[in-house]
C-alpha cells in the first residue's frame, strides 16, 4: 500500500466514525441594563473624563448664555470665519444673529467631488481657524462625543481647523454607548461616516511622547446646553 492509499483509507475510516457536536444551547437573554446614574453625576463624569484628555467643558448653560459662550470662544480664537455645520444642526436659537453681530462669517463646508476647483477650495478652508459643530450624543463614561456626518454636516468642520467648538445638549448626554444604542439602535445606520471624538487630536512617537494637533484640532471646547 502506498502512502497515498494509506492516507485515503484513513480519511474514509474517519468519515465513517466521525460525529457532529450537538448544537449549542440557546444563548441566554442579555442582562438588562443597569439604571444610569443621575444626570448631575453624568455631567460630572463627562467633564472629568473629557478634561482628563485636555478637552474643556463650559456649562451646563441655558441657551442664551451658551450662545454668548460660543461667540466668545470664537472671538478668542480669532475667528472672523468659522467652518461650521448648518446652524439648524448646531441647534442654538439666535446663534446666527449673534454671529452676524460679532462679525463672524459661517463658511460652508461643501467641497466638489471632482476637480477643477476642489484643491483651491480645500486650501482656502485650511486657513479657517475654528470649526463649529453640534453633536448627536455625548458619553459620560469616556467624555466622548458622537458626530454623525452627512452632506451638510461635513467632517471637515471637526477635523481641519486647529480649534473645534461643539454644542452638546444635555438631552443627548448618555452614561455609556450601550445605553445610547439601546435607546437609539438605528443611530449608527443613519450615515456612512460616524465619528467618536474624545479630546483634541493627539499622537505619540516611539518614545510615547504625546503631541497634540498633528492629525486634527489641538483644542476641543464643548458647550453644554441645558434645554
Amino acid at each position: 500500500m502506498t502512502h497515498r492509499d494509506a492516507i485515503l483509507q484513513s480519511i474514509r475510516r474517519s468519515l465513517s466514525t466521525g460525529y457532529l457536536p450537538a448544537a449549542l444551547p440557546t444563548p441566554p437573554e442579555p442582562a438588562p441594563l443597569t439604571p444610569p446614574p443621575p444626570l448631575e453625576a453624568q455631567v460630572a463624569d463627562f467633564r472629568q473624563n473629557l478634561e482628563a484628555v485636555r478637552g474643556r467643558v463650559h456649562g451646563p448653560l441655558s441657551p442664551q448664555p451658551a450662545t454668548d459662550t460660543v461667540v466668545r470662544l470664537l472671538l478668542d480664537a480669532g475667528a472672523g470665519d468659522v467652518l461650521g455645520w448648518p446652524l439648524a444642526d448646531v441647534g442654538l436659537p439666535g446663534l446666527g444673529a449673534a454671529l452676524s453681530l460679532a462679525g463672524i462669517h459661517l463658511v460652508p463646508t461643501h467641497v466638489p467631488d471632482q476637480a477643477p476647483g476642489r484643491t483651491a477650495i480645500l486650501q482656502s478652508l485650511a486657513t479657517v481657524p475654528v470649526g463649529l459643530t453640534g453633536a448627536q450624543a455625548g458619553l459620560a463614561d469616556t467624555g466622548s462625543l458622537l458626530l454623525v456626518h452627512g452632506p451638510d454636516r461635513s467632517r471637515l468642520a471637526s477635523l481641519l481647523p486647529p480649534v473645534h467648538i461643539v454644542v452638546l445638549f444635555l438631552k443627548d448626554l448618555r452614561h455609556d454607548l450601550a445605553t445610547l444604542l439601546a435607546e437609539r439602535p438605528d443611530l449608527l445606520d443613519t450615515s456612512s461616516n460616524v465619528v467618536f471624538v474624545t479630546g483634541p487630536s493627539r499622537t505619540a512617537d516611539i518614545e510615547l511622547t504625546p503631541v497634540f494637533g498633528v492629525h486634527g484640532p489641538k483644542r476641543l471646547e464643548v458647550v453644554l446646553v441645558a434645554d
